[in-house]
């Protein structure tokens, strides 16, 4: 996978027919989408070096909710309030 030019811990990978699959990291822990074949190929990565289990449909990363419907097309929705609502606001003066 190459990593973004501008984002670090974004990554792609390219095939014949355009991007195959991306994959977005934050210190131990990993986004990603992609064709079947790089569903496939991340399985055997994930077996290879011990990965926690796979998580779909719901679940957090960097405090953004993601939420997947179960209705096709098969949708997903993105939602940050939880961890906006944690946050400690500084004064406006500051």
């Amino acid at each position: 996978m190459t990593p973004g030019s501008s984002e670090p811990a974004l990554y792609m990978r390219k095939g014949v027919n355009g991007l195959f699959g991306l994959m977005g990291t934050f210190v131990d822990d990993c986004l990603l989408g992609g064709t079947d074949e790089f569903q496939m190929a991340t399985k055997t990565t994930l077996r290879v070096v011990e990965a926690k289990p796979r998580q779909m449909d719901e679940m957090e990363f960097v405090g953004v909710q993601v939420k997947t419907s179960q209705r096709l097309p098969r949708t997903f929705k993105l939602d940050q309030t939880a961890y906006v609502a944690s946050l400690t606001l500084l004064p406006t003066d500051a």
